[in-house]
């Protein structure tokens, strides 16, 4: 039909799966956040019991020592970033 644009779904690599972010990163927090949503993914404020894991930078704070408390998987940005590459080679 005339008009209409076939819609391509992300990856999904990350589909069913909440992040939490604290610290400084060595990429724009909003970098990171649309890479997550972009896979997939969704982004929150805070560490509960529906976070996936956490990626920290810098003097990452109290929602890091939230993550531990809670037994959420934390990642460095760069682990994170591994993990995806990973994830995204497995579903070639």
């Amino acid at each position: 039909a005339r008009g209409l644009i076939k819609q391509t779904k992300p990856t999904g690599v990350l589909d069913d799966t909440s992040w939490v972010i604290t610290g400084a990163l060595n990429v724009k927090r909003s970098v990171m956040e649309e890479r997550i949503i972009m896979l997939g993914g969704s982004m929150t404020e805070s560490v509960n019991k529906d976070t996936t894991g956490l990626i920290y930078g810098e003097n990452p704070g109290s929602k890091f020592e939230k993550a531990i408390a809670k037994d959420v998987p934390i990642f460095t940005e760069h682990e994170f970033k591994a993990l995806i590459k990973v994830k995204e080679a497995a579903t070639e």
